[in-house]
């Protein structure tokens, strides 16, 4: 079984304030984080919202997945792929799915579930026990959520 064991979501309105892109994406991972009484780097696997390449490091370590500047240093490092240590949306992301808006969201808690119960096609060199999945919509939208694989 896999348990939804931290929930996250915020909103940010005015877009034209400066620090609008990151802002919801912060506090979404907090609240989820807080809910499931882990950090970031207790993930084994993170899924973000890949709507643009940078989108991809900067998500990771607002989430704090990576530290600030080492989401780049890791993929170079091969870290990142499915037989990586830190794997980052193995699924391919939205840019995999053709960005198909709200298609892509439960696609990565599908891809998600099928990897923490070792059935996905794509399988990671190890099973997931914490999965996180952070979702964005029209740039001020926010969620994460955060799986348990039980036993």
């Amino acid at each position: 079984p896999i348990d939804v064991i931290g929930m996250g979501a915020s909103a940010h309105l005015p877009t034209f304030v400066e620090d609008h892109i990151t802002r919801h994406d912060v506090e979404a991972f907090r609240q989820a984080y807080e809910m499931a009484g882990i950090q970031g780097s207790d993930l084994d696997c993170l899924s973000v919202h890949d709507a643009f390449t940078c989108n991809t490091y900067m998500t990771a370590e607002l989430g704090g997945y990576f530290a600030a500047g080492e989401g780049i240093k890791a993929t170079l490092e091969g870290r990142t792929r499915a037989d990586g240590d830190r794997p980052l949306t193995v699924s391919g992301g939205r840019s995999g799915f053709g960005h198909s808006w709200t298609a892509t969201g439960g696609s990565e808690v599908y891809e998600a579930v099928k990897q923490m119960r070792g059935a996905a096609a794509n399988p990671l060199s190890h099973r997931p026990e914490l999965y996180g999945v952070h979702s964005l919509g029209s740039g001020e939208l926010s969620s994460v959520m955060v799986l348990r694989a039980r036993g």
